[in-house]
């Protein structure tokens, strides 16, 4: 799926908190960002080995010396299709990122732990990854 070309208002439940980092890329608002080798700010991708930090709060552009305004909650992302899809059993495990505002049921970049699904799409919380339990 492609990366967001405009500003989403993606949906949150519950208490956030803030967190501002440098930008290294051009970020929508309500997509989520990863931080690169320099601990700069870009839109998230599937490639991702390091894990979401936050959901951008306004859009920033690349070069800019502002810095990325960022929130850390439950938020709402689209869900993948096919094998990737995540599903009601899939409730308590990682949600992966497959773009900037997609979630998947497997991948490298670890967007936080599913907390819900509903018709809105799945209700993840970023910034969060779920136990791996134990046998």
């Amino acid at each position: 799926m492609p990366s967001l070309t405009q500003d989403r208002n993606t949906p949150r439940r519950g208490t956030s908190f803030m967190v501002t980092d440098t930008v290294a890329a051009a970020i929508m608002a309500g997509a989520m960002y990863t931080l690169d080798a320099t601990g700069a700010a870009k839109p998230a991708v599937a490639a991702d080995k390091k894990p979401v930090r936050a959901v951008c709060t306004e859009r920033i552009d690349a070069g800019s010396t502002d810095l990325v305004k960022g929130e850390r909650a439950v938020f709402c992302f689209e869900n993948s299709t096919g094998v990737a899809e995540i599903k009601r059993p899939d409730i308590g495990s990682n949600a992966y990122v497959a773009d900037d505002h997609t979630v998947a049921k497997s991948g490298s970049s670890i967007a936080g732990e599913v907390i819900d699904i509903d018709d809105f799409g799945v209700w993840v919380a970023i910034g969060t990854a779920a136990v791996p339990t134990t046998a």
